[in-house]
């Protein structure tokens, strides 16, 4: 080594590896047996100064529900952009699409997942143009969720085609779907580091709210 370096006049270096932030704060042992919907809730993780984004569920602060109650899910983002919400259920290891939905076409069409800044969006809608939605999500299934919202600022192609158009209130993704999602929130990530950071590579910002059914 000493050799080469001194013939070639090579730069010191220090070796690093990048990834997903999230992921650095977590045991090994966490890392390595945690299933897919943890992987789903910690990639979705990107906190982004410019694009404040909250999520809660009912009430602020609520985490704890009990089974049968009604849920209604408050959304709110510091910029306009592209908004995609999922349930992942740990007990039955399954993954709905919750936003965009029904409502959201029927208010906006083409552009059914777009939202405003600064303008609390509840899903259900208490109504939609003009008429009240009776609908209520109920929790359920025992057990923990993990529900991730993520605002692209830009429209999000890759993720569009995955989950294809929802009209109805929750759509179930199949295993390949959840697959592709983990992929496509991991590639969003690595575009988050200066070495790899594209135009608009770091357009978005994820958070995740872990709630339990008892």
């Amino acid at each position: 080594y000493y050799t080469v370096k001194n013939q070639y006049a090579l730069p010191e270096q220090d070796p690093q590896i990048e990834g997903n932030p999230e992921l650095a704060i977590r045991s090994l042992k966490d890392i390595f047996t945690a299933s897919l919907m943890t992987d789903l809730a910690h990639a979705a993780a990107n906190s982004h100064q410019e694009i404040p984004l909250s999520l809660w569920a009912n009430q602020k602060g609520q985490t704890r529900f009990r089974q049968f109650e009604p849920i209604r899910f408050h959304v709110r983002c510091g910029d306009n952009g592209y908004l995609y919400l999922f349930d992942l259920m740990e007990a039955s290891n399954q993954m709905y699409l919750i936003y965009p939905n029904q409502w959201s076409l029927v208010r906006d069409g083409a552009k059914g997942n777009f939202i405003r800044g600064n303008r609390e969006v509840r899903i259900p809608p208490l109504s939609v143009k003009g008429k009240p939605i009776s609908f209520e999500f109920t929790a359920d299934q025992k057990g923990e969720e993990n529900i991730i919202a993520m605002v692209s600022k830009t429209p999000w192609k890759e993720m569009d085609a995955i989950i294809g158009e929802s009209n109805e209130p929750a759509k179930l993704m199949t295993e390949a779907q959840k697959l592709q999602i983990l992929n496509l929130l991991y590639e969003k990530q690595s575009q988050n580091h200066a070495e790899y950071n594209q135009a608009g590579g770091n357009d978005w910002a994820g958070t995740s709210l872990k709630i339990e059914i008892d």
